[in-house]
């Protein structure tokens, strides 16, 4: 279910390891046209998902759209969390345990169901004295407005993320974007530079496509 992106700048073991990989990519996820995420492994429910080069975009049907580094080795999926709503992650791995997931949720504000930013403001309110904000600030983003938030004890998913939570909410008043990174190795200043350059890539996604 994972798609695990590709890694341009990594040595090879030996030539044939190289070709042969090479060979296997070009034949499963080289295609004509537009390549949807279902046919790098499954189906993407939320997004769909397009090679550029060795860079992967994830385009949101509510008009958004980022860049993920094919070089970064990031897995993309999707899952339910403890209540049901389902998230697109992006999640890093080092040695081999799992460093960080990001949960990026992109709605409608004018929706009638609980959205993940009313979600996070609860867990926030439930916390209470538990909760240490390390740091906060206004961002813009392309266009979008909003907060770049990261607290330290909050619950998430009914767990308590091993170090830090950051929040960052985006909006252009129509569409709310909400990416939430979960810790689980404490690499601050690498896991806030990953975000960074995902953030950096945000943009209004092309009329043409996009829709999953």
């Amino acid at each position: 279910m994972a798609i695990g992106a590709l890694r341009p700048q990594q040595k090879p073991v030996s030539n044939t390891v190289a070709i042969t990989v090479a060979a296997l990519l070009v034949l499963t996820v080289i295609s004509p046209g537009t390549i949807s995420a279902g046919e790098l492994t499954s189906p993407l429910t939320l997004a769909s998902a397009q090679w550029a080069g060795f860079d992967l975009i994830i385009t949101f049907r509510e008009g958004v759209c980022f860049t993920l580094p094919g070089d970064a080795g990031y897995m993309v999926y999707e899952r339910n969390d403890s209540s049901g709503a389902r998230h697109l992650c992006v999640s890093s791995h080092n040695n081999p345990e799992l460093a960080f997931e990001l949960l990026v949720d992109v709605f409608r504000l004018d929706q009638d169901a609980m959205t993940p930013i009313d979600v996070l403001g609860r867990s926030i309110l439930s916390a209470g004295y538990r909760a240490k904000v390390v740091s906060s600030a206004g961002i813009d983003v392309a266009g979008f407005s909003g907060f770049d938030l990261t607290v330290r004890g909050l619950s998430f998913d009914r767990q308590i993320p091993l170090t830090d939570l950051r929040a960052v909410f985006l909006t252009d008043l129509r569409v709310g974007i909400l990416f939430t990174l979960v810790e689980r190795q404490h690499r601050p200043d690498e896991h806030a530079k990953a975000l960074n350059s995902i953030l950096a890539t945000l943009r209004p996604a092309p009329d043409d496509g996009g829709n999953a």
